[in-house]
């Protein structure tokens, strides 16, 4: 005889066995006599699909259910788009949905819609903070800042001698050099300039190059 067993605390189906003989009681009453086992049963129980489990109901004086079964998987809330992983045999809970959300979706009803122009204004934020920070390090490649504060300090300097005289020859050298690493900051900060506007106005670029050499 086939009995089938099933959890002690959820009472889902675990799986069947034949069922043991009682050899004192088969001979004492002259027939077969089956040991009483817990948590089992000689109802067969019903069919199950996917997403499905069979769960006695009342023990062994019960009967068995079908519930649906969503145990490890991941759904979402449709208020804040928290995650919760469900333990439990049964539907999945109102409120909750299996489709994953995205970051700027928001549920409609029945679906996740994206927000694109919230989308579409942080992917420009984001751009533009790697244009930003390319330009960044283009120029401390130049000049460092301390470079910077020594260069502009300098050409101050020379600035008010030429004021006051004319400027030798080694001081015109130190104020070509200083103007040009100031030209190529200027480039460098008018071709960032440029992308950013490219990418507010939705134009695509590429902020790996045209970079000034």
């Amino acid at each position: 005889m086939k009995i089938y067993q099933f959890s002690r605390e959820t009472g889902e189906y675990t799986g069947q066995r034949d069922a043991a003989i009682d050899p004192l009681e088969t001979k004492a009453a002259g027939v077969t006599v089956y040991l009483n086992t817990p948590f089992t049963t000689t109802d067969e129980p019903p069919a199950t699909g996917a997403n499905e489990v069979a769960v006695r109901v009342g023990g062994v004086d019960g009967s068995w259910q079908v519930n649906e079964d969503h145990r490890g998987k991941t759904v979402y809330n449709t208020g804040d788009k928290s995650a919760l992983e469900i333990e439990q045999t049964g539907p999945i809970p109102d409120g909750y949905t299996e489709s994953e959300p995205g970051e700027f979706d928001s549920w409609s009803g029945n679906r996740w819609v994206t927000d694109t122009v919230s989308q579409s204004n942080f992917l420009k934020e984001k751009q533009i903070a790697g244009i930003k920070a390319k330009a960044g390090s283009l120029i401390l490649a130049i000049a460092p800042e301390w470079k910077q504060r020594n260069i502009l300090a300098r050409t101050v300097e020379l600035r008010d001698i030429q004021d006051s005289r004319a400027l030798t020859a080694e001081e015109y050298a130190e104020k070509d050099a200083a103007q040009a690493v100031w030209d190529s900051i200027k480039a460098i900060r008018a071709h960032s300039d440029t992308l950013e506007a490219d990418v507010e106005a939705g134009k695509t670029v590429n902020i790996s190059s045209g970079w000034p050499a």
